[in-house]
């Protein structure tokens, strides 16, 4: 019974394999097979090469390094045929914009060489995430090579960061505040000469020097439990050369510059501190007008400012907020702050305490030194007794209440004729 029944199941496989649809039907799965094998195969052989013999870099839009890449990519690679652009807003030394295109290449896959290596470029773009602030969708990046080159990437990003900063030497970066982030703020500054400020002898070398002591001491500091962070405060009158320090004393030892209006009413007290502990690496964080943001505690809420007859208005941001943001446990650590304010008397003390206020520096009217040194600067072409016959007519006169900015408009009125400005500078002080 057995015997028949292997008898019949071989006959019926037999017929099966006589069957020409069978047997088509048979030959097709088996090629299916084999492709779907030597796929997957050629799949796990490419991954596993990309493991052992490649190696890659990823990079999103988000990283300080994107856009030097990009600008680095756009010097080296060769392939124009599909290139995206970037306008770029030159500012010269007089001040005049120019226009230059930055040519890069566009989203999808390049190659360029580097130091005898070649390297895959593959640049994506998002299509549905973008940069809120912007508008811009989010990139990636990806550079691949061989492996073997554990350093290559290094000097990739060394290079770009070196070609990005030499577009920028000699100028200093200006950063504003938008929403949590910071952004530059136009186009990089010409850096303005510290010797073009005129200030009482030997001030501005006084605070340059703590400055510097400050950046070169975090060890000092550290061993003995000091936070590291160091404030200033400039008051004196207006037009006398707060700012204009500041800025001249940023190019002075490398550092931008970010610009704090306590008074927009997009500051709280979270988005401040996360502000300030996220502030651009070697920069001077800079608050102006401090006095305008919050009267002593204690006063009346709605009682004018006192000078600008403008009530105060803080908004969400609270001096509880700004106090501990300035030296709270969550503070930033390395952090230069300059303060500036026309009426020191209005500030809060616990605003100007010390380690809040680390220095308080008076910049005050013009003395007799300080308006020789604007003469000279303004006319650099005077000689010597030019020079002495200014000073003799300053002294002449009251200029107990004559600022940098009051004397450098008098000298715009006579700009190629230094005589005139001596003859004429009754007009300056009256």
């Amino acid at each position: 019974m057995a015997d028949a029944k292997s008898v019949a199941l071989f006959d019926s496989v037999k017929s099966l394999g006589d069957n020409p649809y069978f047997g088509a039907g048979a030959g097709l799965f088996g090629i299916g097979v084999l492709a779907t094998l030597a796929r997957k195969g050629g799949s796990y052989a490419q991954l596993l090469a990309r493991r052992n013999f490649l190696m890659s870099l990823e990079v999103n839009s988000k990283d300080h390094c994107y856009h030097w890449l990009l600008k680095w990519l756009g010097e080296k690679a060769h392939n124009r045929n599909h290139t995206s652009v970037n306008t770029i807003f030159l500012q010269g030394d007089s001040g005049k914009i120019s226009t230059s295109f930055l040519f890069g290449p566009s989203p999808g896959t390049h190659l360029v060489w580097f130091q005898g290596w070649p390297l895959w470029i593959e640049r994506t773009r998002e299509t549905q995430a973008r940069d809120f602030q912007t508008g811009m969708p989010y990139e990636t990046m990806t550079l691949t090579t061989f492996a073997g080159r554990p350093t290559l990437y290094s000097r990739i990003l060394s290079d770009a960061r070196e070609s990005a900063l030499k577009a920028h030497e000699g100028r200093t970066k200006i950063y504003v505040a938008r929403a949590a982030d910071w952004c530059e703020f136009g186009t990089p500054r010409l850096k303005r000469p510290l010797e073009s400020v005129a200030f009482k002898p030997g001030l501005k070398e006084e605070i340059l020097d703590d400055v510097r002591s400050f950046l070169e001491s975090p060890e000092w500091y550290q061993s003995r439990g000091i936070p590291y962070r160091r404030g200033y405060l400039l008051h004196g009158p207006p037009g006398c050369g707060k700012s204009s320090f500041i800025f001249s004393l940023a190019g002075s030892i490398d550092y931008s510059i970010c610009i704090l209006n306590l008074a927009q009413q997009m500051f709280t007290d979270d988005r401040l501190q996360h502000l300030l502990v996220h502030a651009p690496h070697d920069s001077i964080v800079l608050l102006e007008d401090i006095d305008c943001l919050f009267q002593k505690r204690g006063g009346d809420a709605n009682m004018p400012h006192p000078h600008s007859n403008q009530p105060y208005s803080p908004g969400p941001l609270s001096m509880s907020g700004l106090l501990n943001a300035l030296d709270g446990v969550g503070s930033g650590i390395g952090r230069l702050v300059f303060m500036t304010t026309n009426h020191p008397q209005l500030l809060d003390p616990a605003l100007v305490r010390p380690g809040r206020v680390d220095k308080s520096v008076h910049i005050g009217y013009l003395e007799p030194s300080q308006a020789e040194t604007l003469f000279a600067n303004f006319y650099p072409v005077s000689d010597r007794k030019s020079r002495r016959d200014f000073v003799e007519v300053f002294r002449k006169f009251d200029t107990s209440s004559i600022s940098p900015a009051m004397l450098q408009a008098h000298f715009m009125n006579f700009k190629e004729t230094p005589h005139m400005a001596i003859e004429k500078f009754e007009n300056c002080v009256n």
